[in-house]
């Protein structure tokens, strides 16, 4: 069976990992389970190699690897995002970066945006407040 298109992207995320990295990323907030130290501008480079997959970058996102998480961002389609999917991402924020990442990537650009801020800004959760926020 050939590999889909998340098999080769994350395989391409594993490949450019800096575990070295994690320790000094983790003194500024960039934590989380199965990080794998990339850099912004590396994410970039993939983000323009996969090019914009909405459904990719839903499974990017459920990966729960913040690295991959932040390359959903990139790569979703923001007039394709539903306020259910927007929802579900927010809830799953872990890390700051996770959270101005897939907002100013992907949700400032959705027509969604400006109604999920008063929704997000309200609550309890540090990150899905955040996303509120990181909206305006």
């Amino acid at each position: 069976m050939p590999p889909t298109r998340l098999d080769l992207a994350l395989e391409r995320l594993r490949a450019a990992a800096r575990p070295d990295q994690l320790q000094a990323m983790a003194r500024f907030g960039l934590t989380g389970d199965g990080r794998l130290g990339l850099a912004v501008p590396t994410l970039r480079a993939l983000a323009r190699e996969f090019r914009r997959d909405h459904d990719l970058a839903l499974a990017l996102w459920d990966s729960g690897i913040p690295d991959a998480q932040i390359l959903a961002g990139m790569v979703a389609e923001p007039a394709r995002l539903t306020a259910a999917q927007m929802d579900h991402w927010v809830a799953g924020m872990r890390a700051w970066d996770v959270c101005d990442q897939a907002c100013t990537n992907a949700f400032v650009k959705s027509p969604l945006a400006w109604a999920a801020i008063p929704r997000w800004a309200t609550r309890e959760a540090e990150f899905e407040k955040r996303a509120g926020f990181t909206l305006l």
